[in-house]
């Protein structure tokens, strides 16, 4: 079908989806639909690797890889095809503006067993396609377009449809409708042509607004009756017949561009990469005046909006050695970009937010990969963090849309599924925040920090120009006090050495960093770290930390991490004096030396690793393997160790990754390489890994210690 192909695309190409006002109001009378639970996912994640073998100084690193449980309960339920409701040629009656003041947000006390009429199903509208915008149209009333040509224009107060309008193209998309909701602003691309249309809504008359300018994004300011548009550099306002007048430009460089607009706040977003090797961007909060707000890191995928609490920075992320996505939300004050709460908000699935200035909820839904199916739709509170999951009974679910109906104070939703092959229907909800419980608390909520820059401190002058030397002399990038603020948030939070108070010479901690940092890569073949930046890759990057703290306040943080952002294969490691980077620093590159030979085809097959290990063994926690049952290197059990220490039982990658550490040390005098060597079972899976690793890089390199 071709919405879906469209969907698709846009999750593969990790596209913006526009963060657009509309709702809706009202409860439903009926029994709310069964509740079809979409995954309510938790997520485990190991901790710092605290194991210690008896003869080494055990390293305290390494990347902990998310496993996450899903529990979720197909729905039985079809969604019921309805007829359409008669279209109306006729027209409406056109009345005076209605205020769009927002109802105000009440908490609602419900007597003990009684189930919220949180939403309601629109039964007198059935959409014979799938949706592709909602925008409110005026009062109760929402404009819908469809994949089947069509606009929809619905009264979700009064379940009725006012009137369909017949638009010009299929993949035609509803922008916004004017204050007094006679006019509706589409925007259509095909693989001719782009460009804006305007409806006349009484009479349906369609007129081509002779757009020319440079705008590659659009939107309606509902408050200001104003068309605009974004290109990289300016926000520009659009007239009825095309013309175009310059708002405000950020940048002056061809870097620079607009990431999110939302003028009619006062407020817009500027983004642009931090420097010319990188793709990591600052994101900078300006009123239209010029003045900046404030700065944050912001990785690429990062979306904006506004709510009701503040600044809402949506992130996306695939944690390294993961398949799992996970979605973080963060509330931002808009006058200081302090981080007033920070909360997980859906895992394992492709996710989309609905958010509006007017609410202080939002809408979030998650989609699975392959088939393309609908994962969890939640209302999310984000003054307090809690959640609802919204509860439908449609069947082969696969796309939802949501948007904030100011009048009503409640939202209008479309969800969309397959009921046959490649033919779609969508059903209209209204939900309505007030008759939410809120039961359900977001993961990993924080306490409020400031969000801090990427500029680095005059004291680091020094180590900035040493860290210069040693990215020309081995190819690679590294990153060192604030600068690791550029750094994408994933499930491990990342604090700048200057944010750090556990020290008091920051710069003495990083200029000893950095000289042991470049001792240790000159044990690498001259030609290794240029093997990174292969099928588009930029290379290696490494980061010197402050601290490495667990999503989990509970939990301790690690080390080390490594992850795969940007084209960029990314190894951070805290450093300081106290907590030598050595054998970090090895361990994480290994990630990334694994991570790479798998983007060049060349992974391990795990079926041959598992075989290497002790029989019936299986990876997993730390604690639940008695190291008396699988000794290690170190417990003079030379014929029986199958592991070098006990964080490689964590899993395979891991296994691998401690090896190689190990084999960088030095012991007593005698070479870590030597001493591996020395234990059957270990070097077997030693043996495994220099095989395939001379297969990518011509050289086995773990034994290049000098």
């Amino acid at each position: 079908m071709k919405h879906r192909k469209i969907t698709a695309m846009l999750l593969a190409l990790g596209t913006l989806l526009s963060v657009t006002a509309c709702a809706d109001s009202g409860s439903s009378a009926a029994e709310p639909a069964p509740v079809e639970s979409l995954g309510n996912a938790e997520t485990t994640s190991a901790g710092a690797d605290s194991g210690s073998s008896a003869a080494e100084p055990a390293p305290v690193e390494s990347l902990s890889t998310a496993e996450t449980t899903s529990a979720g309960a197909d729905s039985s339920a079809e969604l019921s095809e309805q007829d359409s409701a008669p279209d109306s040629d006729a027209g409406i009656t056109t009345t005076a503006p209605e205020q769009q003041t927002a109802a105000p947000e009440v908490t609602v006390t419900l007597p003990a067993g009684e189930t919220p009429a949180l939403l309601k199903k629109m039964q007198s509208v059935s959409i014979p396609a799938g949706v592709s915008a909602i925008v409110p149209a005026g009062g109760s009333k929402a404009a819908v377009t469809a994949y089947d040509g069509n606009c929809y224009l619905v009264d979700l107060g009064e379940d009725r449809l006012v009137t369909k309008l017949k638009l010009k193209t299929d993949f035609e998309r509803a922008i916004g409708v004017n204050s007094n909701g006679t006019e509706l602003f589409t925007m259509y691309a095909n693989a001719e042509e782009s460009g804006l249309r305007r409806y006349d809504i009484a009479n349906g008359r369609c007129t081509d607004i002779p757009y020319t300018g440079s705008c590659h994004s659009f939107f309606y300011d509902r408050r200001t009756d104003t068309l605009c548009g974004t290109d990289n550099l300016s926000v520009s306002r659009i007239t009825k017949n095309g013309a175009e007048t310059v708002l405000y430009t950020v940048g002056n460089k061809a870097k620079d561009f607009i990431s999110d607009c939302f003028p009619q706040n006062g407020l817009f977003a500027e983004s642009h990469p931090i420097d010319d090797s990188s793709t990591f961007s600052e994101v900078i909060h300006r009123y239209p005046d010029g003045n900046a707000l404030f700065t944050v890191p912001s990785g690429s995928g990062s979306q904006f909006g506004l709510c009701g609490g503040g600044l809402l920075r949506f992130d996306t992320n695939m944690p390294y050695g993961s398949s799992t996505v996970q979605t973080d939300c963060y509330v931002l004050s808009q006058q200081t970009g302090a981080k007033l709460r920070s909360f997980g908000v859906c895992e394992g699935g492709f996710p989309a937010f609905f958010a509006d200035a007017e609410s202080r909820y939002m809408i979030v839904s998650s989609m699975n990969s392959e088939p393309y199916t609908l994962k969890e739709l939640l209302l999310i509170d984000t003054q307090s963090g809690k959640t609802e999951a919204l509860p439908l009974s449609v069947k082969k679910a696969n796309e939802a849309k949501a948007a904030y109906l100011p009048a009503l104070g409640c939202w209008a939703g479309a969800v969309t599924s397959e009921q046959k092959t490649d033919k779609y229907t969508s059903v209209l909800i209204r939900i309505d925040p007030k008759q939410a419980k809120f039961s359900r608390n977001a993961k990993a909520l924080y306490v409020s920090e400031a969000m801090s820059s990427t500029e680095l401190g005059s004291n680091l002058k020094n180590a900035r120009e040493k860290a210069d030397a040693i990215e020309k002399k081995y190819g690679i990038r590294i990153l060192i006090g604030n600068e690791v603020n550029a750094l994408p948030v994933s499930y491990f939070r990342i604090v700048s050495s200057e944010a750090r108070t556990s020290s008091n010479n920051i710069a003495a901690d990083t200029e000893y960093a950095l000289s042991e940092l470049d001792n240790k890569l000159a044990h690498y073949p001259a030609s290794f770290f240029g093997s990174f930046r292969k099928n588009g890759k930029k290379g290696l990057r490494i980061s010197l930390t402050g601290e490495l703290l667990d999503a989990d306040p509970n939990r301790a943080g690690p080390a080390g991490i490594a992850f795969v952002s940007d084209d960029w294969y990314n190894a951070a490691m805290i450093s300081s004096e106290l907590i030598p980077i050595s054998s970090t620093l090895h361990h994480e590159i290994f990630h990334a030396v694994e991570q790479a030979m798998a983007d060049l085809g060349k992974s391990f097959d795990e079926s041959r690793w598992n075989a290497l290990n002790p029989a019936g063994f299986v990876y997993g926690n730390i604690p639940d393997l008695p190291n008396d049952k699988l000794p290690i290197m170190g417990d003079n059990h030379e014929n029986t160790a199958y592991f070098s220490r006990p964080y490689g039982m964590t899993n395979a990658m891991e296994d691998r990754a401690a090896i190689a550490e190990y084999c960088f040390g030095e012991w007593f005098g005698e070479k870590g390489y030597d001493i591996v060597r020395k234990y059957p079972h270990v070097r077997a899976k030693l043996d495994y890994m220099e095989q395939l690793l001379t297969e990518c890089y011509g050289s086995a390199y773990l034994s290049n210690l000098s």
